[in-house]
């Protein structure tokens, strides 16, 4: 995976399709955030897309905006990738991660946000993250400390 990921957050469904048409020269990829999405209307957009579909749900604790039940972020998740999104992103030790084990692991990005932006913790995160079996590509969310240079 290669090249700017130009992403998209919004309320309605309606706001993500005027945003699907105005994606930016250069932009390789789009990100679909369906927070505040239910899987038909994720699907219809991940349909539209000009580009590759990237799906991403967040809930609240994990800085998002879905308020719905696990098995509803499944199924946002598994209808996007019905519909032809390329990939979908978990999260590490969510009830979702699962999803980077099974058959679906080569269209899944695991993802882990959170912990010290440090050498020591970034190499253990990475080591955690490369042993399972979604794709190559994983993301690692750190903060960033001054005290940590």
């Amino acid at each position: 995976m290669t090249g700017v990921v130009h992403s998209i957050l919004e309320a309605t469904e309606d706001a993500v399709a005027r945003e699907l048409s105005r994606v930016p020269p250069g932009a390789a990829w789009v990100e679909i955030r369906a927070d505040h999405l239910r899987a038909g209307s994720c699907a219809s957009l991940v349909a539209r897309s000009p580009l590759p579909a990237i799906v991403t749900v967040r809930t609240v604790g994990d800085g998002g905006g879905f308020d719905g039940s696990a098995g509803e972020k499944r199924r946002i998740l598994e209808d996007a990738l019905s519909a032809g999104a390329v990939l979908v992103d978990v999260e590490a030790g969510g009830p979702l991660a699962d999803l980077a084990e099974g058959p679906l692991a080569s269209r899944t990005i695991l993802s882990l946000h959170g912990g010290a932006c440090e050498p020591v913790a970034l190499a253990r995160a990475h080591d955690r993250l490369s042993r399972s079996r979604a794709m190559a590509a994983v993301r690692l969310i750190f903060q960033f400390s001054a005290t940590a240079l």
